[in-house]
């Protein structure tokens, strides 16, 4: 009877050990592919932007707006194409004076959409685009390029950069 006694108890403790190391298992890798999960869902986007330019003639410049993507990120990043672009507005000079912010319903001078399918930024590689643009040589122009994103997936909105020159 005391041997009975002694073995239900040992089967229990057992079965409770066992109940909580398995336990402690599943959410010790639930927790590191949760981990993995974000760290791959989440690239990390850089850019860099420089403009320069060309007399063409005429009162015309031919400037060029050269991009440095980054991404230091452990998954790639697809650019979507419809949402992809290098815009121009035209600036009156006293805005230079002040912090400088485009009105919402202002529409660009110029613009260059992607000419690409599809564009698939590697994970930690850099990638270089440019656009070209026939300017007016006496106006003052923000150069702007914007970056689309699937809002699917990590980033709810689009990403822009503005070289730090004017033009």
């Amino acid at each position: 009877m005391i041997a009975t006694d002694v073995s239900e108890t040992a089967f229990h403790i057992v079965a409770s050990v066992a109940i909580v190391v398995g336990g402690l298992w599943t959410l010790a890798t639930w927790g590191y592919d949760e981990l993995r999960r974000r760290h791959r869902e989440h690239p990390d986007l850089d850019g860099q932007l420089s403009a320069s330019q060309v007399d063409a003639g005429g009162g015309r410049v031919i400037v060029t707006l050269d991009a440095l993507w980054r991404n230091r990120g452990q998954t790639p990043v697809e650019l979507d194409r419809g949402r992809s672009l290098a815009e121009v507005y035209v600036l009156d000079s006293k805005v230079l004076t002040h912090p400088m912010e485009i009105d919402k319903r202002s529409e660009p001078a110029a613009s260059s959409r992607a000419r690409w399918a599809t564009y698939l930024i590697g994970a930690k590689s850099e990638s270089q685009m440019q656009a070209h643009f026939v300017l007016d040589a006496d106006g003052v122009y923000l150069l702007r390029w914007k970056i689309g994103l699937p809002h699917d997936r990590w980033c709810q909105r689009d990403l822009v950069w503005c070289p730090a020159e004017h033009v």
